[in-house]
């Protein structure tokens, strides 16, 4: 197994190479140099007894302790490395102007990262009432995913309290080592094999939206909605009879309303894994992230409880190898666009301040700050989360493609696909009716170009 080669700490140098993730997002951020769009952000809000300059001092200490907070990158001979460097002063800045929106002082503290001068991350404070001040990360995802987001935060919350994080041991650069290393082995090699055999051929697979426009355009919007408790229960009775997860059974649902929708029985969605299944990648800062492609061939004659049957061991197969890099099956496939555009996300558990308030101390108390930063880097994402009393779902979706009146259609759509996997696992794929269709489907069923997405 890949996650049996030992991770070293590497010998300082002047540069080192990137990690295959790295590239990605460094190949994308050139074409877009002055986009906003690899950025990601965090927000929250302390109540009560706050020292600024304790943040800040909290935050000088965080990017001593990770490398990556330092780091720089560019590139020599068309070969692109990162640089380490021993020190780098945190971009904190106290924003006076406190009587705008929320949102609208995270959208004007937001902007594009120069991507060879460290550090690629900014703080914001702003007091908005005399016992409450706003806290901003503004990072670059070159440096940073959710879990790294969630393990910043929970750093940040320990330091506040005074606790001793203990030593730090490996940092991003000796992963980014291991990840070169282990492209040379023979394990490794047979999970490019794995990967290749799926998609090949390819040449039958259609995606159902538009050409790529002039100008890529990363602008979208969010549509919330919900399955509530009855159908939630429904749901994790027949999650059991399949034995299945309910990451496979949601995932399932989507393929098939997606099918119904866009008459193509060959669908391919794209699922992000945390890409941290080495115990000593959890405490690293920086991205780790890989993206799974599902590829889901459908056949109508199948009942429900087939088609999870196949998809169950698909997908299992499927985390079974996702050691190898998505950007690496998409210059095999020799592909001049993404090879999906359209996302699933099921979200775990996970993280102290997910969705609620946590205690610094007796005076203080940090909580999030819901927000969306109006851009959708894929066509269409579903994200699930499961609640005590319900189920959690919203799309992020591109406005160039969608309004958001197809995205309500489309949920209903998948609700309604839902209702009928749980009604009964013995009909027919065929049997299964969408009553909305969105306009864009119709309209589009025929298109085979996809565009070039990024995640």
């Amino acid at each position: 197994m890949i996650l049996e080669y030992p991770l070293y700490c590497t010998e300082k140098k002047e540069y080192y190479p990137v990690s295959s993730a790295q590239f990605r997002v460094f190949i994308a951020n050139q074409v877009y140099t002055f986009n906003s769009a690899f950025n990601n952000q965090l927000a929250f809000v302390l109540s009560g007894e706050f020292d600024i300059e304790k943040i800040r001092e909290i935050f000088n200490k965080l990017i001593t302790r990770h490398e990556v907070l330092r780091t720089s990158f560019f590139e020599i001979k068309g070969q692109i490395y990162q640089k380490v460097h021993e020190h780098a002063e945190v971009n904190f800045q106290v924003i006076q102007d406190n009587n705008k929106p929320l949102e609208t002082i995270i959208k004007e503290f937001v902007k594009p990262f120069d991507l060879a001068l460290a550090p690629l991350f900014r703080i914001g404070v702003c007091n908005i009432k005399n016992d409450e001040v706003f806290l901003i990360l503004d990072i670059h995802h070159i440096i940073s995913d959710a879990e790294s987001l969630i393990l910043f935060t929970n750093e940040f919350i320990e330091l506040y309290k005074s606790y001793d994080l203990g030593k730090h041991l490996y940092q991003y650069r000796d992963y980014a080592q291991w990840e070169n290393v282990i492209k040379k082995k023979v394990l490794f090699i047979l999970q490019k094999k794995f990967w290749n055999e799926i998609y090949t051929p390819l040449i039958d697979v259609k995606l159902p939206f538009l050409n790529k426009p002039e100008q890529k355009d990363y602008s979208g919007d969010v549509f919330e909605f919900s399955i509530e408790l009855e159908e939630k229960i429904e749901i994790e009775k027949m999650v059991k009879s399949l034995e299945l997860t309910l990451f496979m059974f949601l995932l399932g649902a989507f393929a098939l309303t997606i099918s119904k929708l866009t008459y193509k029985n060959d669908i391919i969605i794209g699922s992000p894994v945390a890409g941290r299944r080495k115990n000593e990648f959890e405490k690293i800062m920086g991205i780790f992230v890989n993206m799974l492609s599902f590829r889901f061939k459908i056949n109508n004659q199948n009942t429900i409880q087939e088609f999870y049957n196949i998809i169950k061991n698909d997908i299992l197969n499927c985390f079974d190898n996702q050691e190898y890099p998505y950007d690496e099956l998409v210059k095999d496939l020799n592909l001049k666009k993404a090879l999906f555009d359209i996302v699933f996300v099921f979200q775990n558990a996970g993280g102290k301040l997910k969705n609620k308030n946590v205690e610094i101390n007796d005076d203080l108390a940090i909580s999030p700050f819901k927000f969306f930063n109006k851009t959708s880097k894929f066509a269409l994402l579903l994200e699930t989360w499961e609640e005590e009393k319900r189920l959690g779902l919203r799309f992020e979706y591109s406005t160039y493609l969608f309004d958001k009146s197809e995205i309500q259609k489309m949920s209903e759509n998948y609700k309604q696909v839902i209702r009928t996997i749980i009604s009964n696992k013995s009909i027919f794929l065929s049997e299964i009716e969408t009553f909305k269709k969105a306009n864009t489907f119709d309209k589009l069923a025929n298109q085979s170009e996809i565009q070039d997405f990024d995640f």
